[in-house]
């Protein structure tokens, strides 16, 4: 039997009201544009309103859905979708300190960062999929390398652990790019292998962050995959790759 071939997007929506222009005119356009591009496993992050979450469960065309918990501090504003049902979900909030709330000004520390894990039940066998966001910087005067860098451990140390033997992909806006010290070492602690990146060509997504990719699509070592195309951004103000992989 041939490999299944999965067609998987990851999105940071960008939907935080008063902050994002049009939150409900372009959710609504992401969702659709979701619908319209075929695609079967989708991780979204920054769908902070219970109201934009209903949206995607509506109109995305994907039949299952799965969102982190809402609540006080603001919740983690992931999601995952899927065409196939889930066997497992979990979430996992991130357990380092929260940046210092003296810079409540730029909103990080109100977000509860974390990760979802969804094991969907693909015709080919299971996979559990990743849906993740990091701590971001906020020019040169807060830089959140050190608790991020701590997040990232968190987060590769939490794929190892529930996916030992269970093909993964994780969809994730880490806000680090590659190069970085901190991604570098989120790569070597995982040893995954970025699925939008051949050789020093980019397969997914435009570039963000004054010419560096912030969101990925990472899978295992080892296992056989393929990038097939660019796939066009689903909404050209948000930060977004996808791929076409066989897990």
């Amino acid at each position: 039997m041939a490999p299944l071939k999965i067609l998987v997007l990851t999105l940071n929506t960008a939907a935080l009201p008063l902050v994002h222009p049009a939150v409900t005119e372009r959710v609504a356009a992401q969702a659709e544009a979701i619908a319209a591009g075929g695609y079967d496993v989708v991780g979204l992050q920054e769908v902070w309103l219970k109201r934009d979450e209903n949206v995607f469960r509506r109109k995305a065309g994907l039949a299952h859905a799965y969102a982190g918990s809402s609540g006080f501090p603001v919740s983690a504003g992931l999601m995952i979708l899927s065409r196939w049902p889930f066997a497992q979900t979990e979430e996992r909030v991130f357990s380092v300190l929260r940046p210092s709330w003296l810079k409540i000004s730029n909103g990080e520390p109100l977000a509860r960062k974390g990760v979802l894990r969804a094991r969907v039940a693909t015709p080919g066998g299971p996979l559990d999929v990743y849906a993740s966001h990091l701590l971001s910087n906020y020019g040169e005067g807060t830089s959140y390398m050190g608790l991020r860098t701590a997040e990232l451990f968190e987060l590769a140390e939490f794929v190892l652990e529930r996916s030992s033997t269970t093909p993964y992909v994780i969809l994730a806006d880490l806000n680090a790019g590659r190069g970085t010290r901190d991604f570098d070492l989120f790569m070597d602690l995982l040893g995954a292998r970025d699925a939008c990146r051949k050789g020093d060509a980019e397969l997914c997504g435009d570039r963000r962050r004054g010419g560096e990719r912030i969101d990925f699509v990472l899978l295992p070592p080892g296992a056989p995959h393929a990038v097939a195309r660019s796939l066009r951004r689903p909404h050209s103000r948000e930060d977004s790759a996808a791929a076409l992989v066989r897990p």
